[in-house]
């Protein structure tokens, strides 16, 4: 085998080439690998587009009422952990801008 040096925007396109055309989250998925970090969504974009996908997700398909009751249960606490995480990495987002801002000033 041989190696072969990438750089970082030649190894965003394989990855891309990798993936499907139609997860529902591709437009998000290549926002987020554009090379020039301004044309990448923030945190709260990111969020907002990944509870749209979720709204979008149809109901999980169950044998009774009980079995049903039980996959939408865990399906609200997995929307809850996602926003919670996606919260965090909002807050993590300002505090990196904050400190690039403090570091550029001095």
């Amino acid at each position: 085998d041989q190696l072969i040096a990438l750089n970082e925007a030649q190894r965003r396109e394989e990855y891309l080439q990798l993936i499907r055309s139609d997860p529902p989250l591709m437009e998000l998925i290549q926002r987020c690998l554009k090379n020039n970090p301004s044309q990448r969504p923030n945190a709260e974009g990111i969020l907002s587009q990944f509870q749209q996908a979720v709204s979008m997700l149809p109901p999980p398909p169950a044998e009774n009422k009980l079995e049903s009751a039980v996959l939408n249960k865990a399906l609200r606490r997995e929307k809850q952990g996602l926003s919670e995480q996606l919260e965090e990495l909002q807050r993590a987002q300002e505090r990196m801008e904050l400190a690039h801002s403090i570091e550029t000033e001095q």
